[in-house]
C-alpha cells in the first residue's frame, strides 16, 4: 500500500508539472508578425534604416538592385546586425528587416543613389586627349600629328575604338541623369552651355558663339574623310542666320539633361553615339581653353552633393 501511495503522488505531481508546461508554453501563438520599417534615411552614401517588431528585431538587409527582388528569405546570407549601410556604387538600393522569427519586412520604395557619379565625374580622365600614337583598329595614328592638323576639331577626328564610344556614351548618360536631377538645387537654371560638363560663364558668351558658329559650318560642309561622317549632325539655321547642331531624334530620354539618359541607350544608333561622345568632348576642350584664357579656375556643374 505504501508504495502505490508513492507512485499515485509522483504520478500527480508528474501530472501536475506537465499541466503547468503546457499552460507555459504549449499554447503560445506562433509569432507571425512581421517587422515594420518606420523610416529610410539617407546621409550622403549612407542608407540608415529604422523598424519596429513586436518581439526582436534580428537583421537588416540592404541590397542594390535594377528591380526589386520578388523573393526574399530569412536564409538570404547578407542579412547584417546593423541599420547602417555605406554605399560604394550607384544604384537603386531595396530595404527589408526581419525578426527573431523569420519575419520579413514589406517595403516596395527603392532607395537612388546617385552620389558617387557625382563625385567621380573626373575632367582628367578620357576627357583630357591621349599623347603619343594610337592603334585602333589596325591602323596606327600619331595623336600630335592629328591635333597639329585638326586644330579645334580634333576630337571630331581623334581615334577611337568602339568599345570607348560605347562606355563613353553610357557615361555621359548616366551624368546627365545627375545634371537633370540636381539641377535646381546645385547650378539653377541649367545654362544651354553645359555640354562639356563645365559652368559657363557671361564673358564667355561671345567666345562661345564665335566658336559655334566656325566648327558647326565647317562640320557641316567639310569632305574631310574623318569629319564628314558628322555632317547630316550639323546645318544651316534660317531661325539663327548660322550653322547649328542636330541633335538626333533618338535623343527622347525623360530622366537626363538634352534627351540623354540611359532609358535609351539602346535606342541610340552607334554613329549618334559616336557623334555625340565627340560633341561633348570637344566642348569640354572650349571651355578648358575659355577658362585658360581668362586665368579662372575650372567650374563644374557638380562636384560634391553634399
Amino acid at each position: 500500500m505504501e508504495l502505490r501511495e508513492k507512485l499515485m503522488k509522483i504520478f500527480k505531481l508528474s501530472l501536475l508539472i506537465v499541466i503547468i508546461m503546457s499552460s507555459l508554453f504549449g499554447c503560445k501563438a506562433k509569432d507571425e508578425e512581421a517587422p515594420v520599417i518606420t523610416s529610410v534615411s539617407l546621409n550622403e552614401e549612407t542608407i540608415i534604416v529604422e523598424a519596429s517588431d513586436n518581439i526582436e528585431i534580428d537583421g537588416f538587409l540592404i541590397q542594390e538592385f535594377s528591380e526589386r527582388p520578388i523573393l526574399i528569405t530569412a536564409e538570404n546570407e547578407n542579412w547584417q546586425s546593423d541599420n547602417k549601410l555605406i554605399t560604394t556604387e550607384d544604384g537603386t538600393y531595396y530595404v527589408w528587416v526581419k525578426d527573431s522569427s523569420g519575419n520579413i519586412s514589406e517595403y516596395d520604395e527603392p532607395i537612388n543613389i546617385t552620389l558617387h557619379l557625382a563625385k567621380r565625374f573626373d575632367h582628367l580622365n578620357w576627357l583630357t586627349p591621349a599623347e603619343g600614337t594610337k592603334v585602333v583598329d589596325g591602323v596606327t595614328y600619331n595623336l600630335a600629328e592629328l591635333k597639329a592638323e585638326y586644330g579645334d576639331l580634333y576630337r571630331f577626328a581623334e581615334p577611337l575604338t568602339e568599345e570607348e564610344i560605347e562606355s563613353r556614351f553610357e557615361y555621359i548618360a548616366k551624368f546627365f541623369e545627375v545634371l537633370k536631377e540636381n539641377r535646381s538645387k546645385y547650378i539653377g537654371d541649367v545654362p544651354w552651355y553645359i555640354l562639356g560638363g563645365v559652368k559657363s560663364r557671361p564673358e564667355f558668351d561671345t567666345y562661345i558663339s564665335e566658336f559655334r558658329d566656325r566648327y558647326c559650318e565647317k562640320l557641316a560642309t567639310t569632305d574631310d574623310e574623318l569629319l564628314s561622317n558628322f555632317n547630316g549632325y550639323f546645318g544651316y539655321s534660317e531661325t539663327f542666320s548660322s550653322y547649328v547642331e542636330r541633335m538626333p531624334e533618338s535623343f527622347t530620354s525623360q530622366l537626363g539633361y538634352r534627351g540623354v539618359g540611359t532609358d535609351i541607350i539602346d535606342e541610340v544608333s552607334f554613329s549618334e553615339k559616336d557623334f555625340f561622345v565627340r560633341y561633348f568632348t570637344n566642348e569640354y576642350e572650349h571651355f578648358v581653353r575659355l577658362y585658360e584664357q581668362f586665368n579662372l579656375k575650372i567650374e563644374y556643374p557638380i562636384e560634391n552633393l553634399d
